[in-house]
């Protein structure tokens, strides 16, 4: 006697083509929509990035409002000033983040211990080391300066 599987009904395999192709396209559909979120989600990041820099924050606004040449010379003072009060007004709210953070911190120092308050720390860091590097790299002096005090 041979082990032979029962030969299978050319119904049951008509069957299989069907929901072979159903799942390769729901994959399929899967990874291109995956790769397209992410091409959308990271030119969006560097559009929102290249506004903390001077160039990029007009590029921006050209981009949008598209003036000729003679208003582009006329507006680009304008928006320097903006950029330059967008800059001290983000660096001040910081700035202020940064103290009720502290604040907070020195309140809940005496209700937790060395663990639970590590975790707050963590928690109530405004702007993590790292990621305020990068930014104080690319910022005009007068903000590193701001920083440096």
């Amino acid at each position: 006697m041979t082990d032979a599987l029962p030969p299978v009904s050319p119904r049951r395999r008509w069957y299989r083509r069907p929901v072979v192709i159903v799942i390769g396209s729901v994959l399929l559909g899967m990874v291109l929509g995956a790769l397209l979120t992410g091409l959308f989600v990271r030119h969006r990041l560097l559009t929102v990035q290249s506004m903390f820099q001077e160039e990029g924050f007009e590029a921006v606004f050209f981009e949008a409002v598209n003036p000729t040449e003679a208003q582009r010379e006329a507006i680009r003072p304008i928006l320097s000033d903006a950029f330059e009060a967008a800059i001290s007004n983000a660096v001040e709210f910081r700035g202020r983040m940064q103290t009720h953070a502290d604040t907070t911190l020195e309140a809940l120092d005496e209700h937790l211990d060395d663990g639970q308050m590590e975790r707050a720390r963590f928690l109530l860091k405004v702007i993590p080391d790292n990621q305020m590097q990068r930014r104080l790299e690319s910022a005009p002096e007068e903000v590193r300066e701001a920083f440096a005090e």
